[in-house]
């Protein structure tokens, strides 16, 4: 079985590179500071997009829809501080992380992205 695609978006570069090594055994894995450099990384295909909420440059709901249409079999885990899992129901995001979290519960929500049905 071929290991799963897992982009990673976040714009805290400490936090970004914490989270590659977190994942890096599982996922082949892929990642970026905004939404905007991601985009141009959508065409390669990926199963799971670990995404921030808030961050600087294009807005999530514009990033969504693109995502949908370049990687529509691609599950997104949304993380915040900032807001909590309506938000990410609102963008029709299944997956939620609330920061801080622990490595535990970021297993457990990418355990439950890789068993979701393919919408």
């Amino acid at each position: 079985m071929k290991p799963k695609r897992l982009l990673i978006i976040e714009d805290d570069s400490i936090f970004r590179n914490i989270l590659v090594l977190m994942v890096a055994e599982k996922y082949v894995v892929m990642a970026t500071r905004d939404r905007d450099s991601a985009v141009n990384m959508l065409e390669t295909g990926f199963d799971v997009v670990l995404m921030d909420m808030q961050m600087p440059g294009m807005e999530a709901e514009d990033f969504m829809a693109r995502l949908r249409e370049d990687c529509p079999g691609a599950q997104v885990v949304l993380m915040s501080g900032y807001c909590n899992s309506q938000v990410a129901n609102e963008l029709g995001v299944r997956h939620f992380l609330s920061k801080p979290f622990t490595l535990d519960q970021l297993h457990s929500v990418l355990k439950e992205a890789d068993a979701a049905p393919v919408s």
